[in-house]
């Protein structure tokens, strides 16, 4: 294994390790492009430390390996490997103590991003393949929303399910007695150049 230092048409330096097996060299790992000297030097130095690793001529007795310092622990993330926690840390917990978590399909990681990012259906699945690393197809999701409203006999109405966990937990909160429950749904509004004795100037719910 060797340290590729390789100029881009964009003006940047690739460091890369490569191999060589036969003719040709193939890339075992990359660390980056940059144009700043000092970051191009720092990646060197990774590379460079990372053959010792895989080679076994890291330690040495009279070559002390450096101490890791915070830069070479971030430098060698990737956005792969970042993940927003927090919602499911959160959301998810109070999500199964009310009940919801033996609803399965999409109905958690929708929920859970309704709350955190609320958007449309393709803002949803962008949220999802972002900040939690899962693809959905936007076409599942609806698909999956009106098998969430099928009431037709002899399939299982998960909407019914979610009613009954929801009202359940509800009551025991409330000690057993609900009055009225008020569920906004959507937005009504009217559009109109002028007022008359129905339709006023008022604030704006979008």
């Amino acid at each position: 294994m060797f340290v590729n230092c390789s100029k881009n048409k964009s003006g940047t330096t690739s460091v890369r390790i490569l191999q060589k097996q036969g003719r040709n060299n193939v890339l075992v790992k990359s660390f980056g492009a940059s144009r700043d000297p000092k970051e191009i030097a720092r990646m060197v130095q990774q590379a460079r430390e990372y053959i010792m690793r895989r080679t076994g001529t890291y330690y040495n007795l009279f070559n002390p390996p450096p101490a890791p310092t915070i830069d070479d622990f971030v430098g060698e993330l990737s956005n792969s490997q970042i993940s927003v926690d927090g919602p499911e840390a959160v959301f998810g917990k109070l999500f199964d103590y009310v009940g919801y978590g033996v609803i399965g399909g999409l109905f958690r990681p929708l929920v859970l991003s309704r709350l955190v990012a609320p958007g449309s259906k393709l803002k949803t699945v962008d949220y999802l393949w972002r900040y939690s690393g899962v693809s959905h197809d936007v076409n599942k999701i609806y698909r999956y929303l009106d098998k969430l409203c099928d009431r037709n006999p002899g399939k299982t109405d998960i909407k019914d399910r979610i009613e009954q966990i929801t009202y359940v937990h509800s009551a025991g909160v409330m000690g057993g007695c609900i009055d009225v429950v008020f569920y906004d749904i959507t937005t009504l509004y009217f559009e109109a150049a002028d007022e008359d004795d129905l339709r006023r100037t008022g604030y704006s719910k979008d």
